[in-house]
């Protein structure tokens, strides 16, 4: 009887169903640590053991933390179910909270609430340190669009040119005197006083936006960063012409008196006929000369340069410093030339050549001259190419 019982007892619990939780086998792994550190601890004073007895509360330590941990774990995650996508396609207002983000640079954190309602497609929140480190371009304020209103100089005759700052402009010869410009008045000014037109330019421009016409110039003198061109061919009398700082002047004409300083940097293009020409370099300033004339007196000085192409009749060149006179293609019925410092020069004499060098000057000619004076001293050279 007593083993049908226990038999029936057997049969009872292995069919009845298995109802173990997570909090039953947390307790059971305590219970089950608590009883063996127990156990352990009292054999460890019977024994006496001291090095035992410290790896014994060692592990009981440990035990002590496994089982705290596994006591505070939350229970209610496995009960909990998210659904995101419900979350951001309901149509009635959801609010949404956002952690508080710790930052060094946010003094005090608060909280965002973003409300969405009727929305189709799901919400990415965008956190403050992400704004923050994210290259987000900077919106600017739209400019307005600046109104140019040209201006229009006439019937006020003048006969000399003078330039500062940023000024350029196109040179033009007509039947009378005229100032056009696409620029207004905060890029470019004009006064005219006494014959003579005063312009100052504030910025850099093309020359074709400030046209000029004159009926005759006289004079025409450019500072600054200057730039004056001519696209047609002008007819005077005498012209002279002042060029310095950072500026260039480009002429093409038939002038009987031609008298032309630069100095600086600056450059100076002149192409046509003329009957005198006085020129005279300096500083690194450049001058390009394509010419026929009769008389032409020259001065190159610092490290200036100077190129002549065409034919002249009688040349009277100084040429000092480092300076470099190329007039290989110049033809030159006569010639008297002084060449000093580290200079070097290439001509072109026909009949008369009389030169001078010293220093450490070179001196080139070609054109078989048939009568030749030459004085070299130091170490400069004077030598006729064939």
């Amino acid at each position: 009887m007593t083993k049908d019982r226990y038999t029936a007892l057997f049969d009872s619990a292995r069919q009845a169903p298995l109802e173990t939780s997570t909090a039953d086998v947390d307790k059971w792994i305590a219970t089950a640590a608590l009883g063996l550190g127990f156990t352990a601890t009292l054999k460890v004073f019977i024994i006496k053991n001291w090095v035992i007895m410290t790896s014994i509360l060692a592990s009981l330590t440990g035990v002590v933390v496994i089982v705290t941990m596994t006591m505070n774990t939350p229970s209610k995650m496995k009960n909990e179910k998210v659904d995101e996508k419900n979350q951001f396609l309901t149509g009635q207002k959801t609010i949404i909270p956002v952690e508080k983000v710790l930052a060094g640079s946010i003094a005090h954190p608060e909280e965002t609430v973003i409300e969405a309602e009727n929305v189709e497609e799901p919400l990415f929140y965008l956190s403050p340190m992400y704004l923050k480190d994210s290259s987000v371009p900077t919106l600017r304020p739209v400019q307005s669009v600046k109104q140019i209103v040209p201006q229009t100089t006439d019937n006020q005759s003048f006969s000399r040119i003078e330039t500062s700052g940023f000024a350029s402009f196109t040179l033009m010869q007509g039947s009378a005197c005229s100032v056009t410009t696409s620029l207004d008045s905060s890029e470019v000014s004009f006064d005219i006083e006494d014959g003579k037109l005063e312009i100052t330019g504030m910025n850099e421009h093309d020359p074709n936006a400030i046209i000029i016409t004159v009926v005759e110039l006289e004079k025409i003198e450019l500072t600054g960063f200057s730039k004056m061109i001519m696209n047609s061919s002008l007819n005077s009398k005498d012209l002279e012409i002042d060029v310095n700082g950072f500026s260039s002047c480009q002429l093409i004409g038939d002038v009987s008196l031609f008298d032309a300083e630069i100095s600086g940097e600056s450059t100076i293009i002149f192409s046509g006929k003329c009957t005198k020409m006085d020129l005279e370099i300096s500083g690194m300033s450049k001058l390009d000369l394509t010419i026929e004339s009769a008389d032409l007196e020259l001065e190159l000085s610092g490290q200036s340069s100077a190129k002549i192409t065409g034919a002249i009749v009688n040349v009277e060149a100084d040429i000092s410093g480092m300076s470099d006179l190329k007039a290989k293609d110049c033809y030159v019925e006569s010639m008297a030339i002084d060449v000093t410092g580290e200079s070097d020069a290439v001509i072109q004499v026909k009949n008369t050549l009389d030169a001078e060098v010293s220093g450490k000057s070179k001196l080139k000619y070609y054109g078989n001259p048939t009568k030749i004076k030459e004085d070299a001293s130091g170490l400069s050279v004077i030598k006729a190419m064939k």
